[in-house]
């Protein structure tokens, strides 16, 4: 009876495993692809191998990325069991930042699980890094200046020029400590907020104008309330 119940058991796990592996079957040897730290407007390519370790032609019906900054394209539609095929990804960093990660879903035609995930993911450093990236004044009694003061950092290889477009509302006033930056140099914004208004909330932006091809202008948002004076007691 032993004997009978273990050749049993090993023979449903047989089938059990052969059911498992039976039809097409997506398998990515590396499905997460970590690019390291790239330059914003750098162009990330990368292929992904994607192999069919089933026993039926796998067929991808579609590609789906989280954003249009990442494009899937060149890949085969069907895939013969045992053999490989190459999906290339493109994300595009321009006007990104800091951290990423993207997704990329395939929809097949796999069971159980017709959908599989890829990833890439990584660091985009600033050509022109501005810290903080808002210049918030909080609240600031009406009558007085405040100053705030941010950070431009050059992470590019080249020496930029700088120049201050003066913000539309006369309210603010911005300027640089220096005009040009070395690689790896960094400049002073100054911002100065005059609150001689009724106008309780400023939403603003200022702008930095360079020659640096790929960042044109550095665009400043900047956040301002009034403390109005309490009115007299009647």
């Amino acid at each position: 009876m032993t004997l009978f119940r273990t050749l049993a058991l090993g023979l449903a796990a047989t089938l059990l495993a052969a059911a498992a592996w039976a039809g097409p079957h997506v398998a990515v040897e590396a499905p997460v692809y970590d690019f390291g730290t790239v330059l914003q407007g750098d162009k990330v390519v990368h292929r992904f191998v994607v192999k069919n370790t089933g026993d039926a032609t796998l067929e991808i019906h579609k590609v789906k990325t989280t954003c249009g900054c990442t494009v899937a394209r060149d890949y085969p539609r069907e895939i013969a069991p045992g053999e490989s095929g190459e999906l290339t990804v493109t994300f595009d960093t321009s006007h990104k930042r800091g951290r990423q990660v993207k997704g990329i879903t395939l929809f097949t035609n796999a069971e159980p699980s017709p959908q599989y995930v890829l990833q890439v993911k990584g660091v985009v450093r600033e050509l022109l890094a501005l810290s903080p990236v808002v210049c918030n004044f909080g609240t600031v009694p009406q009558g007085q200046t405040a100053v705030r003061e941010l950070t431009l950092t050059n992470n590019s290889d080249r020496e930029v020029h700088l120049t201050v477009a003066e913000p539309a509302d006369a309210h603010f006033k911005v300027s640089l400590d220096q005009a040009s930056l070395a690689p790896g140099a960094s400049a002073k914004v100054k911002i100065a907020f005059t609150a001689t208004t009724e106008r309780p909330v400023f939403a603003n932006l200022a702008e930095i104008r360079t020659d640096l091809p790929r960042v044109p202008v550095v665009t400043i948002r900047i956040l301002a309330r009034v403390q109005l004076p309490k009115p007299e007691a009647g």
